[in-house]
């Protein structure tokens, strides 16, 4: 099971996350976020992941709300991550630039389930997919006023009806903790699961035991 863990701040965070196995971890680069992280200090992080040694590089993602093209493209080169994660209103047309621009860049493209028609989000995912090389989707509950880390879950029903005919790999977000990621893997049957809120002692400052508790229950229930 492909695990990520979001909303990284602190370089023993970090460290600590790749030793345990993560797959994925995440930079927020967000200025309304409470994980927000300057991408100078990403780099120093990312920087001193790739000095350990004895363990696998997980991928390193910025996570943007919004911003434009040209702000994606100097934020990834100051910071030095290696995907990037659109989790705003970014347009279709604006992935096929950043692909274009970045044809190597892993991709996750972000949906809020539950703000709009399913059958509207579903057509977006399913275009998405079919449109955009090398995406990861990812399905997040979907807050008013706020772009992620709520801590709010969604329905298995409603993750269903969102990603179904996706041909993408889907990740599962939202509300996810060490004590309810295993139900949440065997009700969704995702590729891969995001937390940040849940593996936190508070906002930004990861709990080493929450992150090995999550990232042993979704191995466990993946088989």
């Amino acid at each position: 099971m492909w695990t990520k863990i979001c909303g990284i701040t602190r370089a023993e965070d970090a460290v600590c996350a790749a030793q345990l196995g993560v797959s994925a971890l995440g930079f927020n680069f967000f200025p309304g976020s409470s994980r927000c992280i300057e991408p100078a200090r990403a780099a120093g992080i990312i920087s001193e992941l790739q000095q350990q040694p004895s363990h696998e590089l997980p991928l390193c993602v910025g996570l943007f709300v919004n911003f434009s093209l040209n702000e994606v493209l100097k934020t990834i080169e100051t910071s030095h991550v290696n995907a990037v994660q659109f989790h705003g209103d970014e347009s279709l047309e604006m992935l096929q630039e950043f692909r274009t621009a970045r044809p190597e860049f892993p991709i996750i493209r972000a949906f809020r389930a539950g703000g709009r028609e399913c059958r509207e989000i579903n057509a977006s995912v399913v275009e998405h997919s079919h449109r955009i090389s090398n995406l990861t989707v990812l399905i997040d509950a979907f807050v008013p006023g706020a772009w992620g880390g709520t801590g709010v879950q969604i329905s298995s029903d409603l993750y269903a009806d969102c990603t179904a005919g996706c041909e993408a790999p889907v990740v599962l977000a939202g509300g996810l903790t060490p004590e309810n990621v295993a139900s949440a893997i065997a009700a969704t049957h995702p590729r891969g699961v995001d937390t940040a809120g849940g593996v936190e002692d508070r906002p930004g400052v990861k709990s080493r035991a929450k992150m090995e508790q999550f990232i042993k229950a979704a191995q466990v229930v993946s088989g």
